[in-house]
């Protein structure tokens, strides 16, 4: 799942939903949660996320910040390009690569880097693939969501 600022909150209800069926003991499939946000203070539920993950309902929360003065200034897309963790953790998930699911939550432009990231780490064909199988779920806004 990869959302970025505002995309935040149509994520929080499937991380939500996630949250009950492992409270009700519903053995869960790995999920990964790449959050972005331009600073800190605009950082909304990461607390509740990775309570979350503490539970067994998401098996990592990376957060990456544009614009933080604290942190390394990347972005959700550069994140999938260059940072190790989260290519380790999307490693992880290419072994189930049959049954992987993208949720894409944010700006349209955020979202077609994003896409863009992952067809250079997971290559052109993998992410055909989840295209093509209806695995590739996105809930955007902005100028390219209209073409």
């Amino acid at each position: 799942m990869v959302a970025a600022g505002t995309g935040a909150a149509p994520i929080r209800g499937l991380v939500q939903e996630r949250l009950a069926y492992a409270q009700r003991g519903i053995k869960l499939g790995k999920a990964l949660l790449l959050l972005g946000f331009r600073d800190e203070s605009s950082a909304i539920f990461v607390d509740e996320f990775r309570a979350a993950r503490g539970c067994g309902a998401l098996s990592n929360v990376i957060v990456a910040y544009s614009r933080s003065v604290n942190a390394k200034k990347e972005r959700v897309d550069s994140s999938i390009r260059e940072n190790v963790f989260t290519q380790h953790n999307l490693k992880a998930l290419l072994d189930e690569k049959e049954q992987l699911h993208v949720y894409i939550c944010g700006s349209a432009l955020m979202s077609a880097g994003v896409v863009e990231a992952m067809e250079s780490f997971m290559g052109k064909k993998v992410v055909a693939g989840i295209i093509d199988g209806g695995r590739l779920h996105k809930d955007i806004f902005g100028e390219l969501a209209l073409k």
